[in-house]
């Protein structure tokens, strides 16, 4: 999931969780957004 679609699924209240084998752009794009990051993929599923 990229960080536009996370951008408009945020401002459309739906809680979003992300998760990336770079923590620092998981870590970008939550702050940006409000999103939670995961620490694994299979707990973002």
């Amino acid at each position: 999931m990229g960080a536009a679609m996370t951008t408009r699924l945020r401002s459309a209240g739906v809680d979003v969780v992300l998760w990336n084998r770079t923590r620092a752009r998981a870590d970008g794009v939550a702050a940006a957004t409000g999103a939670r990051v995961a620490a694994t993929a299979r707990e973002a599923a």
